[in-house]
């Protein structure tokens, strides 16, 4: 390895430092070899970052598994990815398995007594470890590791007991990321929940009435999308734009699931009559037109920033008209979002999904009064606030996990014992 190796730690290869590396088989039968119980085998997408997934596994029964005896997952393996996209992926299995195999696309690597297992799974989600299955992989193509190359792995290796603290440091972080994360999908949950109950029950009635799109409060309206504001498409990106002047403008890139993401906004030019064509507006809500199925109509709320800007043809704005309140609005489009319902009405191509303005602008909708809509949008606006407090902790968490990862286990910072 190219840096320096700390006082007290020694440069050494993985293969010593195991007792075991190798991955299982295909259950005979194939697909057909599953069952929805007995002996879990893991899988490549059971094995996430530093994560092992269980609510996914599937089943193969007992004389599978006694054939697949060599594949058997104890309690203190690591499990690594070592084909397809998600080379490089590893976990330590826990007291969470007690009886488990891995396909062939899984590699168990079990630690001998110089080396703690959770160390070695750090080391492998580090940039260290990282760059060492980058590198292997030729012409990074990522085609696959065998056994030799895994043991031929480079560590800067600590004592036994410093490896336990640095893995005890690391676990502890991940632990409050796990736990970060926990509360963003609960929040997220119940977010579901509520803004399903406000969009079908309202606050606060007593008597409903059915319509083309189920119960609605008896006072309550249903309009087409394109009835209740406009609906556009935003300018096209194309070098033969030359005159006017260079003005930012937002494109799939920025917006995510509820937020508008400014860290990298471009510019093109625009004349003046373009840029007010295309101008965004504080309240406009931009919905991605093109992108994968499942993200198809994904949106986010303008609020000024960055400002003077305008949008490109990969997405589409809505702008509520006099009888919407926006922010009612964007809370509609977050639930025809989470109910897969701009997934039902999108054409698809080999890889892209499209919504089309004419599509979206006859969506039905229901249509509160002015004033529900404030209060439905009040409650929204909450719980969008929570998940935003949480999801700023998560990526200050995950950024101090790197750092810290960083320094522990290239010995910058050292720990006691």
């Amino acid at each position: 390895m190219s840096q320096k190796v700390p006082e007290g730690w020694r440069e050494t290869r993985l293969g010593p430092l195991t007792s075991k590396v190798g991955s299982g088989v295909t259950p005979r039968g194939g697909q057909e070899a599953y069952h929805k119980q007995g002996i879990p085998l893991i899988r490549s997408q059971n094995v996430l970052w530093g994560t092992l997934r269980l609510d996914d596994v599937v089943f193969i029964d007992k004389e599978q598994h006694e054939r697949m005896s060599n594949t058997t997952v104890v309690p203190g393996d690591v499990l690594l990815n070592i084909t397809g996209a998600s080379i490089g992926r590893s976990c330590l299995v826990r007291h969470e398995v007690t009886e488990a195999n891995v396909n062939q696309h899984v590699c168990i690597i079990r630690s001998s007594d110089e080396l703690n297992a959770s160390f070695l799974n750090q080391f492998l989600l580090s940039k260290l470890g990282q760059a060492q299955i980058d590198q292997l992989q030729a012409g990074g193509n990522r085609q696959g590791l065998n056994f030799q190359q895994i043991r031929s792995f480079i560590l800067n290796l600590p004592p036994l007991s410093e490896q336990r603290r640095i893995a005890e440091i690391l676990t502890s972080v991940d632990e409050a990321i796990a736990a970060t994360q926990a509360v963003i999908d609960q929040t997220r949950t119940v977010k579901q929940g509520v803004m399903n109950h406000l969009l079908t029950k309202g606050i606060g009635h007593s008597r409903f009435k059915q319509t083309e799109i189920g119960e609605i409060p008896e006072n309550w309206e249903v309009r087409k999308i394109d009835e209740i504001g406009s609906v556009r498409s935003g300018r096209q990106r194309s070098p033969h734009f030359l005159d006017g002047t260079p003005r930012p403008y937002l494109r799939v890139a920025n917006v995510f699931d509820g937020y508008i993401d400014v860290s990298d906004v471009n510019t093109m030019n625009f004349t003046d009559d373009e840029f007010d064509r295309f101008r965004l507006v504080h309240g406009d809500i931009l919905l991605n037109e093109g992108q994968s199925i499942e993200l198809v109509g994904r949106n986010a709320i303008y609020i000024g920033n960055p400002p003077e800007c305008c949008f490109q043809n990969t997405l589409i704005l809505f702008r509520a008209g006099c009888d919407v309140i926006p922010a009612f609005a964007f809370t509609v489009m977050q639930h025809l979002f989470i109910q897969g319902r701009f997934m039902e009405i999108a054409t698809r191509t080999t890889s892209v999904a499209h919504l089309g303005t004419k599509r979206f602008g006859s969506l039905l909708v229901p249509l509160p009064p002015l004033e529900e809509q404030a209060k439905i949008a009040e409650i929204h606006d909450e719980i969008i606030d929570a998940l935003a407090t949480a999801e700023k902790k998560l990526a200050v968490l995950i950024r101090a996990k790197k750092a810290v990862m960083s320094d522990l286990l290239t010995g910058r910072v050292r720990v006691a014992a």
